[in-house]
C-alpha cells in the first residue's frame, strides 16, 4: 500500500476523482483548506 498526498485546485477535484476511479483507487480523503499567506 502507498500513500499519496496531493494539493489540487477545487475546480479539478471531480476530474481527479474520476481518474482515480479508472485506476481502481478505492479510498480517498478530501480536506478543504481556505485562506493563504501574504508575502511581507
Amino acid at each position: 500500500m502507498k500513500m499519496v498526498i496531493a494539493i489540487i485546485r477545487s475546480e479539478k477535484l471531480e476530474e481527479v476523482k474520476k481518474a482515480l476511479e479508472k485506476i481502481n483507487v478505492s479510498g480517498i480523503t478530501i480536506t478543504e483548506v481556505k485562506g493563504g499567506s501574504k508575502k511581507a
